[in-house]
């Protein structure tokens, strides 16, 4: 009670790279996304902080929003365990951060990768059914009338645009001839 007494007193607060020095988990888990301006206007973006945020509310874990500069391959061997005091990852847009999906593999903390999977590499994805979304809006708007349509399926390098992109070519060509 003493020493407690005395760490109120003085204001004392731990060094939290100290207390990890022996290899102990930081009980933080980061989330790692591209730096642009703009970004908390975005709706997706929102979308995604909130959701990590109330997911991790009733655990002992803490979040960490780590952004970086989109300079693809810098972050290759960066390692987000010490650099950033992070025990998993979540990485958004990933061929932004990184040269090559094997990257992932070697982030050294557990991670999971929002969106535009890539099948060989052994990481964990999660995302929608894009092919399957865009084929559902192509059949949506051709039943409402809709004959020219057109697509932003979003950058080059996203599977996820690819994805939504062939899944409305799918469901434009069941309607073509009619």
């Amino acid at each position: 009670r003493r020493i407690d007494s005395v760490i109120r007193q003085c204001g004392y607060i731990p060094n939290m790279a100290a207390q990890h020095l022996g290899g102990a988990t930081f009980k933080t888990v980061g989330l790692l996304m591209t730096h642009f301006r703009g970004i908390f206007s975005s709706d997706y973006h929102a979308r995604v902080l909130s959701g990590v945020a109330d997911a991790l509310l009733e655990t002992e874990y803490t979040f960490k929003l780590v952004m970086l500069k989109p300079i693809p391959g810098h972050w290759d061997h960066y390692n987000f365990r010490i650099g950033q005091g992070l025990d998993g990852l979540l990485v958004t847009h990933w061929p932004t951060f990184f040269s090559k999906a094997s990257a992932l593999e070697d982030l050294r903390v557990p991670c999971v990768v929002i969106n535009d999977p890539e099948p060989h590499v052994r990481a964990h994805f999660v995302g929608g059914d894009n092919r399957a979304g865009g084929e559902l809006a192509a059949r949506y708007l051709h039943a409402n009338g809709h004959r020219r349509i057109a697509v932003v399926s979003g950058p080059p390098w996203s599977s996820d645009g690819r994805q939504r992109l062939a899944g409305c070519g799918d469901g434009h060509s069941t309607h073509e001839g009619r």
